[in-house]
């Protein structure tokens, strides 16, 4: 372990459930890479599996080590994981979601790790299991800090009495930018011309792309040249396909499938719309406003913290498909103000959610932790 000091590196390690395709991966990644880039030694446990972005990490110089964890509360993993930690001569344990917080607050006691940490992703998308919240309970006496991605998230964990208002702390997300700046803005479409909405999520409940083709139903009949892409894979694609349909939307809406490469999937957009009806801060919303798209949301999580209404954005009220057309129709009835939301869209990603300022954002915590440790 370092004594602590402002230019000293850091050992950090991020614990994660495995690193399969989500927004909590992506994230974990990303911010291994960057601390990595900024000198410190970076590490990603995983307390199941690997998963399939498990080599993303590694090609990265990453080291990813995973401990299998059966189903259940399994008691050796603690052990195995505080040696790994010993080993690692970690600093600063940083674990994502409740539902490993309880290997990482006691491992990280065992293994003597001077800060540990646990990030929330969202209110509903990073609720474990019951059991699993009383564990993430219990280990908050273990805990340095509870980091939440939006104030959103912030407010509900301290109104609930889930975890005290000193011990939180938000931290925007934040993504690499430099595939999604290199993307041009299309000019305004002309009247009468195509307009092309863009989403991505998985196809699950919570992101009711079900009312989103309703509300896009109106809106094709109002503008006769627009267009719908939903990226993405998940339970709800047959019923989706049965959605479109029924609608009279082939042709306008689109399921093009899962997409590896987030930029290319923004690029030509007009604008980003997005239905969720829950939600902590997404990545996509943050891939958009670096692509320089304006956003169409419903309120929900940290969305309006990042992309400010009439600003870079515009808002209705979740599960109401006639308050997101209409929403969506008065967005693209005006497209020099579509294409000025877009550029200040661009700024505000430029200016406030890169990984980088992320990564120095977690350091600047990570060493004020420390230094209240470690004197």
């Amino acid at each position: 372990m370092t004594e602590p000091g402002p230019d000293r590196a850091l050992a950090i390690v991020q614990l994660v459930d495995d690193l399969n395709p989500g927004g909590l991966e992506r994230m974990a990644i990303d911010l291994a890479i960057a601390h990595r880039r900024a000198g410190h030694r970076s590490a990603i446990f995983c307390l199941k599996g690997p998963g399939s972005l498990a080599a993303q990490a590694t090609d990265a110089g990453i080291e990813v080590e995973a401990f299998n964890k059966p189903a259940g509360l399994h008691l050796p993993t603690f052990w195995r994981l505080a040696r790994a930690l010993r080993k690692f001569r970690a600093d600063v344990l940083h674990s994502h979601n409740p539902g490993v917080h309880h290997y990482a607050a006691a491992s990280g006691k065992l293994a003597r790790v001077p800060v540990v940490v646990n990030s929330r992703h969202g209110v509903s998308s990073s609720s474990g299991a019951p059991y699993s919240e009383r564990y993430f309970r219990r280990a908050l006496r273990w805990t340095d800090k509870v980091i939440y991605v939006s104030r959103h998230s912030q407010r509900y964990y301290t109104s609930e009495g889930i975890v005290p208002a000193s011990q939180g702390v938000t931290i925007w997300n934040g993504i690499p930018l430099d595939a999604f700046l290199p993307i041009p803005r299309p000019a305004p479409a002309p009247d009468g011309g195509r307009l092309r909405l863009v989403t991505m999520g998985r196809l699950v409940p919570v992101k009711d792309h079900a009312t989103l083709l309703e509300a896009f139903a109106q809106v094709a009949a109002a503008f006769p040249g627009s267009e719908l892409r939903i990226w993405g894979e998940g339970p709800l694609r047959p019923a989706l396909e049965a959605t479109i349909e029924r609608l009279g939307l082939r042709g306008r809406a689109f399921l093009p499938g899962q997409t590896s490469d987030a930029a290319a999937a923004l690029a030509n957009a007009d604008a980003f719309v997005f239905s969720s009806t829950s939600e902590g801060l997404p990545m996509v919303i943050l891939e958009a406003l670096a692509a320089g798209l304006p956003v169409v949301s419903t309120r929900v999580g940290g969305v309006p913290e990042v992309a400010p209404e009439g600003e870079a954005a515009w808002y209705c009220e979740p599960g109401n498909a006639g308050l997101l057309a209409d929403t969506l129709k008065t967005a693209l009835g005006d497209r020099t103000e579509l294409e000025r939301r877009g550029r200040r869209a661009r700024e505000l990603a430029i200016s406030t959610y890169s990984i980088e300022a992320a990564q120095e954002n977690h350091e600047a915590l990570f060493r004020q932790l420390l230094e209240m440790k470690m004197g």
